[in-house]
């Protein structure tokens, strides 16, 4: 069972030069957060709490994210700019999850999901614009 007020964004570069797979991370990422009762949402702006995936160390999804949402930065095989193993980024960013909505109040996470949700799936990742090809 999902807790409504855990809700966690994947939000992905577009994908131009993707050094890592994007996502089988982000599906392992989803797996082991249901696990949790944590509900995650693609490329969605109005989590509590948002993993940006970016396929190279350019950045793109920390770029195009609101900076104001805590949450971590995969950006190729770097985990918020600290070289990592891609096996290891999955868990990484999950380790994070728990250590964000373990330490916060119910009541915050709640404020965010009144806002108009525009995820998309996994698969529709790449479908992002990224500004390097532009």
């Amino acid at each position: 069972m999902t807790v409504p007020d855990r809700v966690v964004a994947v939000n992905f570069c577009g994908g131009c030069k993707s050094m890592i797979d994007r996502r089988a991370i982000a599906a392992e990422i989803q797996e082991a957060l249901a696990a949790r009762g944590i509900a995650v949402m693609f490329n969605d702006r109005s989590a509590a709490f948002i993993v940006r995936l970016s396929g190279c160390t350019v950045g793109c999804a920390s770029r195009y994210s609101p900076s104001d949402v805590p949450g971590p930065s995969i950006a190729g095989r770097t985990f918020d700019d600290v070289a990592a193993d891609e096996a290891d980024l999955a868990a990484r960013a999950v380790t994070a999850v728990d250590a964000f909505f373990g330490s916060l109040p119910t009541s915050r996470a709640s404020a965010r999901l009144n806002q108009p949700n525009t995820s998309v799936s996994p698969a529709d990742g790449d479908r992002n614009g990224c500004e390097q090809n532009q």
